[in-house]
């Protein structure tokens, strides 16, 4: 529910250090984690015609402030791109918790 919390704050914690975030930047490297999921979250009561909107703001997070702001945190699109992780890089992949975020409409 990481991203979920970057969203809600309106991007008042940050990735890099914020307690509030129980997997941040800091207790990865301290922990040795080599990988982390970042869950696209939409809560259930956030309306139908907004959840794509909040799984976008969501994705929006993970690539400017996981990534784009931490050069140690490598983008895991496929299986190799853990072959690719160096001492000091974590992979962090983006997944999708639950479809309710692509609505009724599967185009």
């Amino acid at each position: 529910m990481f991203l979920m919390k970057l969203w809600k704050s309106n991007g008042q914690l940050t990735f890099s250090c914020s307690d509030e975030l129980a997997a941040n930047k800091e207790r990865l490297l301290q922990g040795g984690i080599m990988a982390q999921g970042f869950a696209i979250f939409v809560p259930p009561a956030v309306k139908v015609e907004q959840k794509l909107q909040v799984a976008l703001d969501q994705i929006h997070y993970f690539y400017e402030d996981v990534l784009g702001k931490n050069p140690e945190m490598k983008h895991i699109k496929e299986w190799s791109d853990f072959d690719l992780l160096r001492e000091g890089e974590i992979g962090a992949m983006l997944i999708l918790e639950g479809v309710d975020a692509i609505g009724n409409d599967l185009r």
